[in-house]
């Protein structure tokens, strides 16, 4: 059951702490590249709930099946918004991230 439309069931959005009834209110993270003369890093951010703990996953190409595991994010005491940024100036490749709750092993 999906009504406010926004791809997540009830039950993820129970899990996740976002309202099933705001369209709006879902687990999603964004993805910013920044650009110097020198550096290229990418922010990656999210708005981590209240006593919810999260993974960050990753997978290098969009056909790999399995997700690694890039790094644990703690439940944090208020709801706030996260960010880690990530330096991909010597980097090659695509790689692909998730955020998901609750953690994983």
């Amino acid at each position: 059951m999906d009504p406010d439309k926004d791809k997540m069931t009830n039950l993820q959005e129970f899990i996740a702490g976002t309202l099933p009834t705001d369209g709006e209110s879902f687990l999603r993270m964004e993805a910013v590249l920044e650009k110097t003369l020198t550096r290229i890093n990418i922010k990656l951010r999210f708005n981590a709930i209240k006593e919810k703990d999260y993974t960050i996953q990753y997978k290098d190409n969009v056909s790999s099946k399995s997700w690694k595991i890039f790094t644990h994010v703690p439940a944090p005491s208020a709801d706030r918004n996260y960010s880690i940024v990530l330096d991909l100036t010597n980097q090659s490749g695509n790689r692909i991230f998730r955020v998901i709750t609750p953690k994983q092993p």
